[in-house]
């Protein structure tokens, strides 16, 4: 008879994903899957990846033969773009749909062998600011490996008894994710109860048909999850910037963050991110947030590669960068921490509201069964932390505003040398 696991030897499992030789094989797997070229499947508004060589670091993922540059840039872009490969096509604006413009124009590159490093350079040394079209991921670059969600061990919170003395009643947190799915769950009409679900912000599961989940289903439902156990009278609204795999594109994400400020959003929880070349700002997600208005609070996720590299758009002062603490309250060696960080609380091992399905042998050669009307899972990654502070920031922001919350937070937390201000988990979960 098989030994059950404990929820030590589930958070082992999952965070040795983290380590570089997995990360290299995911990267690898999900390039080779989604590539552009002709063997590969085409799917219909399924975003397709190219792989940028950086010498002495992880290789970058962009999509294919794209640069964006600020608006005001433009002209003179299509200029040295030109002049320095013929070819390129441009400047189309990047189109959000809302009444806030992103600002943002796009170039597309005669072929993929066309974008490179060097034309990034020759743009930045022109006094233009310009990036790669990054892709932002739900960890460090996906959710895959070693790392898939897992049944807890433990006994899971009841929405009959969540707390109400703290509740963050009528604060608007949105999250920006894969979306949400609460088929064939009781969700609805518990923890996740209240949240709109629409065609435009519902998590597929499976972009690829079959029976069992892509690797980022769920992501979402687990986040926004994590938001309600701390926050359970919270407002919360759902947007979908990644699919199922947990893949999206630095427009997508931007667009989105616009969106959930033009929709009244007090909070925006982003568990996504990218490293960049040299470090440099995405431009598209670094508009999106000088548009929207300063009293909106924004929390990020500091990314899962142990590295002091800035990790977008967690780094950007405007942000709330969260890092991660393992299940004993110590700093995590597999999160990013730096200067950066303003946070930090529980990443390990954490506890929440999944999707009803199964996994695939493909992502995990033990899948878990999510089949039925209540599935939690446990999942690990900085991703997870961040909607733990975004929660806390609306239960703190009864009579003052979230931005005097959060600095609150910061203030009374223990700091940690690169971890910011430590935060207790205020997750119910108690593990086995």
């Amino acid at each position: 008879m098989a030994t059950k696991r404990s929820d030590s030897d589930i958070i082992a499992q999952q965070v040795a994903s983290f380590e570089p030789a997995a990360q290299a094989s995911i990267i690898d797997a999900m390039l080779a899957d989604r590539s552009p070229a002709p063997s590969t499947p085409q799917i219909p508004e399924r975003t397709l990846l190219q792989r940028i060589e950086v010498e002495d670091e992880v290789p970058l993922v962009v999509t294919p033969s794209r640069v964006l540059v600020r608006s005001e840039h433009a002209d003179r872009a299509a200029q040295l773009l030109n002049a320095h490969a013929p070819g390129w096509s441009g400047p189309t604006p990047v189109e959000c749909g809302g009444d806030v413009p992103l600002g943002i124009a796009r170039f597309s590159a005669p072929s993929t062998a066309t974008l490179t490093t060097e034309v990034l350079d020759l743009l930045w040394d022109a006094g233009i600011e310009a990036n790669f079209s990054y892709i932002t991921p739900s960890g460090p670059f996906v959710k895959g490996g070693e790392n898939t969600p897992e049944h807890p061990t433990g006994t899971v919170p009841d929405w009959q008894s969540r707390s109400t003395a703290e509740s963050g009643m009528g604060v608007r947190i949105a999250v920006i994710d894969t979306g949400i799915n609460c088929d064939k769950t009781t969700w609805g009409r518990a923890w996740l109860r209240g949240i709109a679900r629409t065609t435009k912000n519902r998590d597929e599961l499976n972009t690829l048909g079959g029976a069992t989940l892509d690797a980022g289903a769920g992501h979402g439902t687990f986040v926004a999850g994590i938001v309600r156990q701390v926050a359970p009278d919270s407002v919360v609204s759902v947007y979908r910037a990644l699919d199922s795999e947990g893949i999206g594109t630095e427009e997508s994400v931007a667009c989105a963050i616009l969106q959930a400020a033009a929709d009244g959003a007090d909070i925006i929880n982003l568990s996504l991110g990218t490293e960049t070349y040299k470090d440099r700002p995405p431009v598209a997600i670094e508009a999106a947030l000088e548009a929207i208005p300063d009293h909106v609070v924004v929390v990020a996720a500091a990314g899962n590669q142990g590295s002091e590299r800035p990790y977008w758009p967690a780094a950007f002062k405007r942000v709330i960068a969260v890092a991660a603490l393992d299940e004993r309250g110590a700093p995590a060696p597999w999160s990013n921490r730096g200067p950066w960080v303003n946070m930090s609380t529980r990443g390990a091992g954490v506890v929440s509201t999944f999707v009803h399905g199964l996994e695939s042998t493909a992502r995990d050669p033990k899948p878990e069964d999510f089949r039925s009307t209540r599935p939690w899972a446990m999942w690990s990654g900085t991703s997870f932390a961040a909607p733990q502070i975004a929660g806390l920031i609306a239960v703190s922001s009864q009579g003052r505003t979230p931005r005097e919350a959060a600095a609150d937070l910061v203030r009374s937390g223990m700091h940690l040398a690169d971890f910011g201000a430590a935060i207790a988990t205020p997750l119910p979960y108690q593990g086995a």
